[in-house]
């Protein structure tokens, strides 16, 4: 985020203007502008310099102070990882707020959040969660279709059917 090459532009537009100056025969501008010139290359260079190292304090206190901004953000998103505790089927909120404040970060503050694994793993548990849920809910469905077949007669062909099709 800094400007280079600023003197060097303002050089070449001013020996621009000096050459279009002696060029159309007015050599008093030009000897002017020169003079101009090379006292503001020069001698304000020393002035530049100890601007220069004077700004270097407040550079270092503005990359401290966006660092400690990336970090207290990756510090919010970590905090909601670990709120997510014991993964249950009613964790799901808590899952998704993670994962979209997670997102929200830029690759910087993604990089500075140190518990993003749990929040992997809770994801996955999770799924396996509603996986799991999901073929107990199946297998139940198939548990009420035996036990309403009852004694097996001569009459219970279709409830074994709708049984095994389940």
């Amino acid at each position: 985020n800094q400007i280079k090459g600023l003197t060097t532009a303002a050089g070449l537009w001013t020996a621009a203007g000096v050459g279009l100056a002696i060029g159309v025969g007015f050599y008093e501008a030009a000897l002017a502008g020169g003079f101009a010139v090379f006292f503001v290359m020069t001698m304000l260079q020393k002035m530049d310099n100890r601007m220069h190292r004077k700004a270097k304090v407040l550079e270092v206190y503005v990359e401290l102070e966006k660092n400690a901004a990336d970090k207290a953000a990756a510090e919010a998103v970590e905090d909601k990882i670990s709120a997510i505790g014991t993964v249950t089927m009613d964790s799901k909120a808590a899952i998704d707020e993670a994962r979209a404040a997670y997102e929200e970060l830029s690759d910087t503050q993604k990089n500075l959040v140190s518990n993003y694994q749990l929040l992997s793993q809770a994801e996955a548990a999770y799924a396996e969660l509603v996986k799991t849920a999901a073929d107990k809910a199946a297998a139940k469905v198939v548990d009420d279709k035996i036990n309403a077949i009852g004694t097996v007669t001569l009459y219970s062909e279709k409830k074994i059917v709708e049984a095994r099709e389940a």
